[in-house]
């Protein structure tokens, strides 16, 4: 089975309003994004409505969702691997997911990679400010 991904992209090809002759003047580069996921299908109806859906129809973010599964190696495109430390729930492989990095953006990648961890920092205004000097970033969800 082929690797594949999906690609949330402009229905308008210019910078002009679909609703008015307004024109937008962006001041930065736009965000491209590579979400890393298990489950793409659950962020496609949220990337095409609110916000989201505003910024991908002016051209200020490109999203593009890539399916970790797809690069599992086993018949079954397994992902789930025993828990670490022991304790409930699954852990997740980690080589489908260094597959998939280096499948969508070879072996060094041109992006970060941001994958959150259950112990990590927690979310602050000065963090969320940290992906902000890069044009694309690469999320990794193991979840969702």
């Amino acid at each position: 089975m082929k690797p594949t991904s999906t690609t949330i992209q402009p229905p308008i090809s210019n910078l002009q309003s679909p609703i008015s002759n307004t024109q937008y003047l962006i001041y930065n580069t736009p965000m491209k994004f590579d979400v890393f996921t298990l489950f793409p299908e659950v962020l496609v109806p949220y990337l095409q409505a609110s916000i989201m859906q505003r910024a991908i129809e002016r051209g200020l973010v490109e999203v593009n969702l890539h399916n970790i599964r797809d690069w599992a190696t086993d018949k079954h495109h397994v992902t789930d691997d025993t828990p670490y430390g022991g304790g409930g729930g699954r852990g997740v492989k980690p080589w489908p997911i260094f597959a998939a990095v280096e499948g969508a953006f070879g072996v060094a990648p041109p992006c970060p990679g941001i994958l959150p961890t259950p112990p990590g920092r927690p979310g602050t205004p000065n963090r969320a400010k940290e992906p902000a000097p890069y044009s694309h970033i690469g999320p990794i969800s193991r979840r969702c």
